[in-house]
């Protein structure tokens, strides 16, 4: 159990030092009053991090087909 949340909260720190790096570029899709990621995102994301991270690696590889 605490393995699974081990690499949950690493899995976030991940995570949010993209979000950092994209809104610091400018590239962040919402604005600060309409932002979905807020706490109860976090700990979700904690809890259910495989599924996060299938939509991430989901979203990364269309991305990454595209160019």
């Amino acid at each position: 159990m605490i393995n699974y949340l081990l690499i949950g909260i690493i899995f976030l720190f991940y995570i949010e030092l993209t979000s950092d790096w994209l809104k610091k570029n400018g590239m962040w899709p919402y604005k600060p009053e309409t932002d979905p990621f807020n706490m109860w995102m976090r700990v979700m994301i904690v809890l259910i991090w495989p599924l996060g991270l299938l939509s991430y690696l989901n979203g990364f590889i269309k991305e990454y087909l595209k160019k």
